[in-house]
């Protein structure tokens, strides 16, 4: 796992898809799963999946009503716990974004098209559902 950070302490972002982007590319790159603790318009909590793990990302609005970083504990205390891989990369939003990257969907495009363009560009396994949901989601006529 890699240990460094993309995000900077105190770090300042436009909106709240820009921060969620860079950590879904932060999971993806060192294989760690998260999810959304607290989210409305003011603030943003993320922690990791294992229970019991430090892991987390907190932002929220300052005075000047920017969107910042205000806790990042980015060292996670699950090493070497089981966990499960698949379900990291399966996210939807993740899916969709790297997909049309590398792949113009159509009605012809297959559920295993997308699965082996993953395994190839990013050495990751998706589920066929997780595939089918983004290629459904992506189609262009």
């Amino acid at each position: 796992m890699n240990s460094v950070s993309p995000l900077e302490p105190r770090e300042i972002f436009q909106d709240w898809v820009t921060l969620r982007i860079k950590i879904e590319e932060w999971q993806i790159r060192d294989d760690f799963a998260f999810t959304v603790r607290v989210k409305d318009n003011n603030r943003v909590d993320y922690i990791c999946r294992i229970n019991g793990c430090d892991w987390r990302v907190f932002a929220s609005r300052n005075q000047q009503s920017e969107i910042q970083l205000k806790i990042l504990h980015e060292r996670h205390s699950w090493i070497g716990r089981a966990r499960t891989k698949r379900e990291v990369h399966n996210s939807q939003a993740w899916l969709r974004r790297t997909v049309l990257q590398h792949l113009f969907v159509t009605r012809e495009t297959t559920a295993r098209e997308i699965i082996e363009l993953l395994q190839v560009n990013y050495g990751v396994m998706v589920n066929t559902e997780a595939a089918r949901l983004a290629r459904s989601a992506l189609i262009k006529d």
